[in-house]
């Protein structure tokens, strides 16, 4: 999670990130499951990272607002973001096997891991692959599937980058 700023426009906003140029910027729908209040990642035991200039250990939220002279979004403009749920009924859990899509490059299929969840999300993790790579889908998403359902439906599976898996081709 990064540190960002708003703006809006009906029901969608700007998302800006302090600190970067505002080819980063983008819009969302006001309700996102992916936006969250101040303090809502020390809360939960989640990661922020800070805008530039700060680190984790630095960053305190009424000090940057005061510096930047900036109003905190209101929690109640956030109605679906209370503590996070310990209990998944999903069935997913962290570790878990799965074949997940690579968004940015849709045809290809990959070998993944649950690295977290969140509510109905799941954080899927490409095996081998740096985090930065990571996304949240939803356990509907069109874009995660079992494992053993690119051989059932004829697709082409990448397997992890790693030398610690062996990779035979038959």
């Amino acid at each position: 999670m990064k540190f960002i700023k708003c703006m809006y426009l009906g029901y969608r906003m700007r998302v800006h990130f302090d600190g970067y140029p505002e080819n980063y910027d983008f819009w969302i729908n006001a309700d996102s499951m992916n936006i969250f209040p101040a303090g809502w990642s020390e809360k939960n035991g989640k990661k922020l990272d800070p805008p530039k200039g700060y680190t984790s250990g630095n960053f305190n939220w009424n000090a940057y607002l005061k510096i930047c002279k900036a109003p905190v979004a209101a929690k109640n403009l956030f109605p679906n973001k209370g503590a996070l749920q310990t209990v998944f009924p999903t069935g997913f859990r962290v570790g878990m096997k799965l074949e997940a899509v690579d968004r940015k490059h849709s045809s290809l299929l990959c070998v993944a891991s649950i690295a977290g969840l969140m509510d109905s999300r799941i954080l899927v993790h490409f095996d081998s692959w740096d985090e930065v790579y990571d996304y949240w889908a939803d356990a509907s998403s069109p874009y995660i599937h079992p494992v053993g359902w690119s051989h059932h439906n004829g697709r082409a599976l990448m397997p992890p980058n790693s030398k610690k898996f062996k990779i035979s081709v038959i």
